[in-house]
């Protein structure tokens, strides 16, 4: 039986009420995730999500475990060992309630990701590869 990620390609890309995108492009490294094969088979998307929780929002860490966990699927339908997540990290996102709008920004974002999903490997100015940790994975 083949293993299920959890991938929904259904998934609210932009706000409820007014329609505007939420995920906003901006600049940053290329991010490589290192160690896809520790994620076949054990991954989904509702792990991912949960480990997100406190983005403020639902919908942003239902979009970054969708985006991260779609990565992972097509590098290993590729028979690659490495994923490229940048989407995650080139972006500030927007939402909004009954009261309006709201963002986090990209300055928020990558460290929130870092503290959660991912340890940094080597890093440059052009490149950042990082590692996803275990917890991230797969509940022990």
């Amino acid at each position: 039986m083949e293993h299920n990620y959890g991938i929904n390609q259904d998934i609210a890309e932009k706000t409820p009420i007014t329609g505007q995108p939420i995920r906003l492009e901006k600049p940053y490294k290329k991010v490589i995730l290192v160690n896809v094969a520790d994620c076949k088979n054990k991954i989904t998307v509702a792990h991912v999500t949960k480990r997100l929780q406190g983005t403020s929002w639902y919908e942003w860490e239902e979009l970054l475990a969708q985006w991260l966990v779609r990565a992972i699927v097509e590098a290993i339908q590729n028979g690659q060992t490495e994923a490229d997540i940048t989407k995650m990290f080139s972006c500030d996102l927007q939402g909004e309630d009954h009261l309006g709008p709201f963002f986090k920004k990209q300055e928020m974002i990558i460290p929130f990701l870092m503290g959660r999903l991912f340890e940094c490997v080597t890093e440059d100015d052009k490149m950042m590869r990082v590692r996803i940790i275990k917890k991230s994975i797969c509940e022990d």
